[in-house]
């Protein structure tokens, strides 16, 4: 595909739109029914000011510029809670992510797992822009618990640049597992 060119997806139709990126701000209508289309958007936080810029998805990788500041942005877009990730969607979400992401791999029926819930939404409220937090259910998804080999849960693995570079075992504190992430972040 063109670099210059991003693909969007009518929520009306479902039609996929290649679009020129530099069209993405000017309300671009869908090729078949006409619709509005709607880009994907996330929040990015500046380094320099530390204000919150949305940006779309389709341009993450292009070099954007704070709207308050107009410092360089760099696109590790923040989130604010944990996300969700399955077998299709581990490596976009995980390993292609541009900053670090501690994946827990979980189980329904594992109750220590349903214990760091609450403990991972905190942390990725407070680690936004720095760490994105991710979870993987390994009975649904065989196939990246498998490749991490992952035999009984909780088990938390941090990932940089689609790397492991530290796994946790077991149900940890918050204060257990800030301690394992400083000197990572």
């Amino acid at each position: 595909m063109d670099p210059g060119k991003a693909i969007i997806r009518c929520s009306d139709c479902g039609t996929n739109n290649r679009l020129p990126k530099e069209k993405l701000k000017d309300k671009p209508l869908c090729g078949k029914c006409g619709s509005i289309l709607h880009p994907e958007t996330v929040i990015v936080k500046c380094s320099e000011c530390g204000a919150k810029n949305r940006v779309f998805k389709a341009l993450l990788k292009d070099e954007g510029k704070c709207g308050k500041c107009h410092a360089t942005l760099k696109t590790i877009p923040f989130y604010d809670y944990v996300v969700e990730t399955t077998d299709r969607t581990f490596d976009t979400e995980a390993l292609s992510f541009p900053g670090p992401v501690l994946t827990e791999f979980y189980s329904d029926n594992c109750g220590y797992c349903h214990m760091l819930t609450p403990i991972l939404q905190q942390l990725a409220k407070e680690y936004m822009g720095r760490l994105k937090i991710t979870k993987l259910n390994i009975d649904r998804n065989p196939m990246a618990a498998s490749k991490y080999q992952i035999t009984s849960t909780p088990v938390m693995i941090l990932f940089n640049d689609g790397k492991e570079i530290h796994k946790m075992m077991g149900a940890l504190q918050k204060g257990e597992i800030e301690n394992h992430l400083r000197p990572f972040l």
